[in-house]
């Protein structure tokens, strides 16, 4: 098993959902990390709840701004070794192909698809050298669609492409690429969806954030000889 304790990652999303799980997780592991995203309010209340050995640091970044984006992610690759890349920002909004508009497709294409190439493409250099892992945190949506949801299956769509180009691409230079399609996680992104139908909200009734965050543990401290390509992760209780 990998000693993580001796690695250091970069997590995008990092304040929210399954980004804000793994975050802690990993902080209570003594990992150094760079967590990206706008507002680390809620990262940092939950930090305090625990023992952290190697505080992380916080970059507060639009990751929808593409100059902005490269300008912070060139200073920081200057200056650090990356072992491993966790891509955990995402955007949805619900829409009728007929009624959606081209901001739509273009804010979460952005997010979803067009910074997740940015920054993987920036960091490759880094990954290389250290013969690190890169963690799509895809969607179900990324294997189909459903009514309502083109916009944000074809960016997910979109990201599974890169990353099994992106895998084969790697594999010479002994760099892991993993897909993680996940089914319905309890996150504020499905309080957004829910609403968006009209439907109460019952945290209980989806894929607690917590057990996502410990397959992406598990899959960082695999031995250096196994990769997980893509897996899909759905919960048991009708969603």
């Amino acid at each position: 098993m990998n000693n993580l304790t001796e690695k250091t990652g970069l997590i995008t999303g990092a304040t929210s959902g399954i980004g804000l799980a793994i975050s802690v997780l990993l902080v209570k592991q003594g990992v150094k990390l760079f967590l990206l995203g706008r507002n680390f309010d809620h990262l940092k209340t939950e930090l305090k709840k625990i023992k952290v050995v190697n505080p992380p640091v916080f970059v507060e970044l639009d990751i929808s701004n593409p100059e902005t984006t490269e300008d912070k992610i060139n200073v920081l690759k200057e200056e650090n070794s990356i072992d491993f890349l966790i891509h955990s920002a995402g955007l949805i909004s619900l829409n009728l192909i007929e009624e959606a508009t081209i901001e739509d497709f273009n804010a979460q294409y952005h997010v979803n698809v067009r910074a997740a190439f940015q920054i993987t493409k920036l960091l490759l250099p880094n990954i290389k050298e250290s013969k690190g892992t890169i963690i799509f945190l895809n969607s179900t949506a990324g294997l189909e669609s459903w009514e309502n949801l083109g916009i944000y299956a074809s960016t997910k769509h979109a990201l599974r492409a890169l990353a099994t180009s992106l895998r084969k691409e790697m594999q010479e230079f002994q760099v892991k690429v993993t897909s993680i399609y996940c089914g319905s996680v309890d996150t504020p992104m499905q309080e957004k969806v829910q609403s968006s139908r009209n439907n109460s909200y019952h945290s209980e009734l989806f894929i607690d954030a917590n057990q996502i965050a410990l397959i992406i543990l598990n899959i960082l401290e695999l031995p250096p000889d196994i990769t997980i390509s893509d897996m899909t992760v759905l919960g048991n209780k009708g969603q």
